[in-house]
């Protein structure tokens, strides 16, 4: 793995790597593919994405929107500080960060752990997919080397 400092924030890439890896099979094939440095930031990604997917379809109804919505919640506050305790949204914060990726693309992911889906039409579960799929896509955008508008509204629509 490419250097990711300290000795806490290696440990926090290795277990985002162990986690995306277990859940995400082809996905995860293709991400290994990537040169170092955005390897490295994918894994970061991955593993927030799967980490917070299982909080939202683990357990029972009620504790995971509570448990969702407090994940969203604390990991956009780390965000914004810079700074992470725990211990697979450390790299999460990290690559943010060094990547300098948008913080308000996560609002999405927070507004869809507010209530369960409920899809009424196409258009609903298009929103939902955005916040839950398209926004990691959003933030692997610069990450894979564009930072134009057009690039990223594909790869969210990709996501």
């Amino acid at each position: 793995m490419a250097d990711s400092g300290t000795p806490e924030l290696r440990e926090s890439y290795e277990l985002c790597a162990k986690v995306g890896r277990e859940r995400l099979g082809p996905v995860w094939a293709a991400s290994e593919l990537l040169p170092a440095e955005a390897r490295l930031h994918a894994i970061a990604l991955n593993g927030f994405a799967v980490w917070t997917d299982g909080l939202a379809d683990d357990g029972e109804s009620v504790d995971r929107q509570h448990l969702l919505a407090q994940w969203c919640e604390a990991t956009l506050s780390e965000v914004r500080a810079g700074r992470s305790d725990h211990p697979l949204r450390r790299a999460f914060v990290h690559t943010m960060r060094h990547c300098e990726l948008d913080v308000d693309v996560l609002e999405a992911t927070k507004a869809d752990s507010a209530a369960p889906p409920a899809f009424v039409t196409f258009a609903d579960q298009r929103r939902y997919l955005r916040g839950v799929d398209g926004t990691m896509s959003e933030l692997l955008t610069p990450i894979l080397g564009s930072r134009s508008l057009e690039a990223t509204r594909l790869m969210s629509l990709l996501g």
